[in-house]
């Protein structure tokens, strides 16, 4: 049976895909080695003792703080790479890795074996665009490659505008090719392949004896190649929308791999018994939505942004006269808002975090600040709402509990979800920083208003279906199938050459180009 390689970083909900992925490859009978954070190894082997799984520490843990000086974040690379390059030695048949571990695409190419991406968030919104100062860069290599009167035309076109040229002129497969030149940036590469082009990984590879970049020239057809990586998204593709050049698998549920994780987080020698039905005197969580039956209740949370996200890592402490600082306001706003609702809040926070000290200056008995994990799948079906950061997990998971949702956007793809809710008439957003008590109100009245749910109905049983057949396990399963049989990556054709293509008819810009290695 093949061996497996899987390296993922990030936040736990940055790898849990990965980690699912691994076990169910591993119940086929695969072998795998699981290269991630300390911390998450230590969660993973208390709830998963998968015998065919060993598992590798990067050498960091899975908390990533915000303020963190550029020398710590670089030191700390440093450790996770020199641990990822002794995975080297090992004996593997294919690499799956996450967007956070792209380094790990490069031991694939060094090992002469196939390589799967796959992410948790859309790879879509703005700060993840291809910079236009690494478009110049490619156009100089086609310049080199190709006939150079030809190559100044596409750099003239691609000085046009503001935007990413890579985008603008992207064309179909019968574009037509009587222009000077046709540049072509396939989805995938303008998506997120682009990011195997920066100088860290240049570096990397190099030390690993590869070419310091992931694309190279064709001399025949004066066009530039790249590797052609599957990219998995473990989400709804109705929810999702069409993402070009990716594998949108169906809903995922994170449940299904860590739907005890409370239990990691405490000392006892022994899982707890399944044996019967839990009770509140065993649940915390339990008995907190069962206290107060008539009071609603909210689950807060905003998962690895505590740390990650600037305004919720907030270290400054505020001096005498200075006023209460703006993580602090917030905080009281959204308190104070779900007091006047009636609330009764569970808000999940990171132990030791700025927001955990913030809201330990607003505390109330109507909030019950909880710092273990919890899952989503048991428990968010007994709330009646939830205040979150729109990552794309917490999005589905209170989908599939049918509650409303109040999404405050901090980075990333986030933005995305909440806008997508808000559309969707499934949630509301709001602004963390400008947003009065009044909009707070409003929308925390909205979420527990039950008189108008089917939207809401319509894509729980939509993500509901996605679940009960498995339908994301089973098609990325496939994609790891394929590519073991098709094993090293095949070259996929970036820009091409006016002159050379029309001397071979056969030659099409986004078809596989050049043989396997």
């Amino acid at each position: 049976m093949p061996t497996l390689l899987f390296a993922a970083l990030g936040s736990m909900g940055d790898v849990l895909f990965a980690l699912q992925l691994a076990l169910h490859r591993a119940h086929l009978g695969d072998q795998i080695v699981f290269f991630t954070h300390s911390d998450h190894i230590s969660t993973f082997r208390h709830v998963h003792p998968e015998p065919a799984m060993r598992f590798r520490s990067c050498g960091t843990d899975g908390q990533l703080n915000s303020d963190l000086d550029h020398v710590s974040k670089h030191t700390r690379r440093q450790i996770e790479l020199a641990r990822l390059a002794e995975c080297r030695s090992l004996d593997f048949d294919l690499v799956v890795f996450n967007l956070f571990a792209l380094e790990a695409h490069a031991l694939a190419e060094a090992a002469d074996v196939g390589s799967i991406a796959v992410s948790p968030f859309l790879p879509t919104h703005r700060p993840f665009a291809m910079p236009p100062t690494l478009w110049a860069d490619i156009v100089t290599m086609t310049m080199e490659a190709a006939d150079a009167t030809d190559a100044v035309d596409a750099a003239d076109s691609g000085e046009q505008g503001g935007t990413c040229p890579a985008v603008e002129s992207a064309r179909p497969v019968n574009a037509d090719r009587s222009n000077a030149q046709t540049a072509i940036c396939p989805p995938d590469f303008r998506l997120w392949i682009w990011r195997l082009c920066l100088d860290d990984i240049g570096r990397w590879r190099t030390s690993l004896g590869l070419p310091e970049s992931v694309v190279s020239a064709r001399q025949d057809h004066g066009a530039l190649e790249y590797p052609d990586i599957p990219l998995l998204l473990p989400m709804n593709s109705r929810w999702a929308g069409s993402v070009p050049g990716a594998h949108v698998l169906g809903h995922f549920d994170p449940g299904q791999v860590f739907g005890r994780a409370e239990y990691a987080e405490t000392n006892e020698s022994e899982p707890p018994s399944n044996s019967g039905p839990e009770t509140a005197e065993h649940d915390p969580i339990l008995a907190f939505v069962n206290s107060n039956p008539q009071a609603p209740k909210v689950f807060v949370t905003f998962g690895s942004m505590e740390t990650l996200c600037p305004e919720l890592a907030e270290t400054h402490s505020p001096q005498p006269g200075d006023g209460p600082s703006v993580l602090c306001n917030f905080v009281r706003k959204v308190a104070f808002a779900m007091r006047l609702a009636g609330c009764h809040v569970l808000w999940q926070v990171t132990a030791g975090s700025p927001l955990t000290k913030a809201l330990q200056s607003a505390a109330s008995d109507h909030i019950r600040v909880w710092d273990r994990p919890v899952s989503h799948s048991k428990y968010l079906p007994l709330f009646n709402a939830a205040v979150h950061h729109g990552g794309a997990g917490i999005v589905a998971a209170c989908l599939c509990a049918g509650i409303k949702q109040i999404v405050v956007p901090l980075m990333f793809d986030q933005f995305d979800w909440a806008e997508k809710v808000q559309s969707e008439g499934v949630g509301r957003s709001l602004d963390w920083n400008d947003t009065t008590l009044v909009d707070w109100g409003d929308a925390i009245a909205w979420s527990l208003d039950r008189s108008d749910l089917a939207a809401l109905e319509r894509w729980q049983s939509e993500l509901d279906r996605d679940r009960e057949e498995g339908v994301c396990l089973k098609r990325a399963s496939a994609v790891v199938d394929g590519t073991l049989v098709e094993g090293p990556q095949r070259r996929i054709a970036l820009l091409w050459d006016r002159k050379r293509s029309r001397s071979d008819k056969s030659f099409d810009p986004h078809e596989p180009t050049g043989k396997r290695r």
